[in-house]
Formats: C-alpha cells, structure tokens, sequence
C-alpha cells in the first residue's frame, strides 16, 4: 500500500505546487472545494491524489483533481476514477489552465480528447473522458 494523505493534505500540497501564485488564495481555494462538497459534491481518492466530482446531468460529471505525487499518480487515479463511475457516467468533463494536463492526458487508457477554449481562469483547456464506448 502506498502513502496516505488526507484530502485536505493533498490539497495543502496541489495548492503550493500548482496554485500558489494564482489571483485567489489557499483559504479561497479552501472553501470553493469544501462548498463542492457541502453542495451535493463528492469525491473520488487515491493515495496522493483526489477528485471532487458532480452530476451535471445528461450521463456527464465535471471533476477537478487534486495531485500531491507525479503526473504516473494523476494517470492512474483519473483512470481508476473513470473506470469505477462508468456505470454512472459516460462523460466526465474537467476544465484548467495547465497545458501539462494535456500532455499528461496522452497516457490515460480512458478514450478522452482536449481543446484550447479560452472562458477565463481555470477555463483555458477542457478535457472530456468518454467512458463508455
């Protein structure tokens, strides 16, 4: 078994790697992922990694992964996490400014394709995984 963090804990260490010079705070962050949650959101959880996920209707779900290990465990726990709620969804959509994510993205095993929309922050690239064939 591998290292196990808390999500809060993945969290601290996403925010420092990723987010720390972003126009909103780690407290503002905070809160936006606890609202998630409060607001009918749930989550999906590795060792170093996280997502917190949502219904938004149609057979789709937006996600937002939060990673404290390499781009092997963002892989991995985005493939497990669409594996284990293709029963529920057929499309899972995340949103983000990272254009890595999209290099990154070339290794999942989950069919997906990515695209530049421009729809501000955090809203650069979309990526959709299509979970069922």
């Amino acid at each position: 078994m591998g290292v196990r963090m808390t999500l809060w804990e993945i969290f601290e260490a996403d925010f420092t790697k990723n987010h720390a010079n972003r126009e909103y705070s780690r407290e503002d962050a905070r809160k936006a992922i606890q609202a998630y949650l409060d607001g009918g959101g749930e989550h999906f959880d590795a060792d170093l990694c996280f997502a917190v996920f949502r219904d938004r209707g149609d057979f789709t779900a937006e996600f937002h992964c939060f990673n404290a290990g390499d781009g092997r465990v963002l892989v991995k726990t985005v493939d497990d996490m669409a594996a284990a709620l293709a029963g529920r969804f057929s499309r899972m959509v995340t949103y983000h400014d990272n254009p890595r994510i999209n290099e990154i993205a070339a290794f999942l095993r989950t069919p997906h394709r990515y695209s530049r929309i421009d729809q501000g922050i955090d809203r650069t690239y979309e990526l959709v995984l299509y979970t069922r064939s």
